[in-house]
């Protein structure tokens, strides 16, 4: 289950970041990522899902959309982090 931090951006934009299993990308793939404004991440998503519908047949995509899953909230903090988010109250 995910759970929601509050970060902040030095120019004062705050938002939420989710930590934590991803139930939104293992149902939709990459549209949680494009919602959330997460280019890069939807792109990876999207053709990695491609790529292993092609390789294996039938459940490559959904191979993969459940190892996103477990992973993309920890990626998609970690490039907000980058970019200079802060976690609210530190």
């Amino acid at each position: 289950m995910a759970s929601s931090v509050r970060i902040v951006h030095p120019s004062g934009l705050e938002r939420d970041a989710y930590q934590g299993f991803s139930w939104t990308t293992l149902f939709f793939g990459p549209f949680p990522a494009l919602f959330r404004g997460d280019l890069v991440g939807a792109a990876i998503i999207f053709f990695t899902a491609i790529l292993a519908g092609i390789i294996i047949p039938v459940i490559g995509s959904f191979l993969v959309c459940v190892v996103f899953a477990a992973i993309y909230n920890q990626q998609h903090f970690t490039r907000l982090i980058e970019q200079g988010y802060r976690v609210k109250g530190q």
